[in-house]
């Protein structure tokens, strides 16, 4: 298809990734600021039909779903409404874990710390494992007890299809 413009009013940075939730309506965007930290922002896609048969489309109530931490390296929808967000907490170190849309913590245990994260893969399917590429370890995949395990040094861009 042909490229499209969306509109996203209210957008403050640049966004460094996107990633669209299995429902087709929310997206995730990894924001960038003039301070070079990056924030997670949740918002609604809404498409209009315009008159000579094109959409219209934009990115509206974005809002933060991370709001605790400080600087967002990746993240992955895992699930209808979470993500997995890897990050720093303000005055702390690489954390990963998983925030509800609404911002809240689940109850759920968090990943394993894993260091310089820069891309995450989540499946809808909770049976499938966490994915993930680190500068230090290159892919790595979460296992089912919990420990990241090599899976190769080359590659960077981890993802589940959908």
């Amino acid at each position: 298809g042909q490229p499209v413009e969306v509109a996203v009013p209210g957008l403050d940075g640049r966004v460094d990734a996107v990633r669209v939730a299995a429902d087709g309506v929310r997206i995730s965007l990894l924001v960038e600021h003039e301070d070079h930290t990056k924030s997670l922002l949740i918002g609604r896609i809404e498409r209009d039909a315009k008159a000579d048969g094109r959409s219209a489309v934009a990115v509206l109530e974005l809002r933060s779903a991370a709001p605790d931490m400080e600087d967002v390296t990746a993240m992955s929808w895992a699930g209808d409404s979470r993500l997995v967000v890897a990050g720093r907490e303000q005055g702390g170190v690489q954390t990963m874990r998983y925030v509800q849309v609404d911002g809240s913590t689940p109850d759920v245990p968090a990943p394993a710390a894993l260091t310089g994260v820069r891309s995450i893969a989540a499946s809808e399917d909770e049976r499938l494992p966490l994915v993930a590429y680190s500068e230090a370890d290159g892919l790595v995949r979460m296992s089912s007890v919990a420990q990241w395990q090599k899976v190769v040094k080359e590659g960077a861009a981890p993802v589940y299809p959908g």
